[in-house]
């Protein structure tokens, strides 16, 4: 069975340090695919896995909007 490699951001309020709480997200990975969505009380986007490790860029609020059009 392969390995799976699992990728969650917890996005925080940079001044002061709370989660940004349904926030929306946009998620650019690597592998060419792309995720939007808003994060949980937490902060935590969702959970992808991948059998791939895979970077993302990461947009949020105003920004992940914009993104989330362009697709």
């Amino acid at each position: 069975m392969p390995k799976l490699n699992s990728l969650q951001y917890q996005l925080i309020n940079n001044p002061t340090g709370e989660p940004l709480r349904k926030s929306p997200y946009f998620l650019k990975l690597s592998d060419g695919s792309t995720h939007f969505g808003y994060t949980n009380d937490e902060g935590l986007t969702s959970n992808i896995v991948r059998e791939v490790a895979v970077t993302a860029e990461v947009f949020v609020g105003e920004d992940a909007l914009l993104m989330s059009e362009r697709v």
